[in-house]
């Protein structure tokens, strides 16, 4: 059966890297209510991916997400600006997403 975790985001870390392999980044994002922490690597393009994982460190679901180092300016932008964020794992299809709540077309954020 496949096992799904959903759950807003309650903070994030990022880390660029200067050399580190084929790893060029990595963000920590953090939802305390789904008690599930996501580790999103952001590798040179010209990898092969990992496949994305979940694994249980006692209760908590650590969530080991494998990205392009050109996504990375896209995912960092929408921890930056915008809110609330929520992220979706669905483990039989290594699938993740993160994804903002519904807005006003027009919303002028910080205005």
């Amino acid at each position: 059966m496949a096992e799904m975790v959903y759950g807003e985001l309650t903070s994030y870390n990022a880390t660029l890297f200067s050399k580190m392999g084929d790893t060029r980044a990595q963000m920590l994002l953090i939802s305390e209510a789904a008690n599930a922490v996501c580790y999103l690597t952001f590798f040179t393009d010209s990898v092969t991916l990992p496949d994305n994982r979940l694994v249980y460190q006692g209760a908590t679901r650590q969530i080991y997400v494998s990205m392009r180092y050109s996504d990375y300016a896209n995912v960092i932008d929408l921890a930056r600006n915008e809110k609330p964020l929520s992220f979706f794992y669905r483990d039989d299809v290594k699938l993740f997403y993160v994804t903002s709540s519904r807005e006003p077309i027009g919303e002028q954020e910080g205005i």
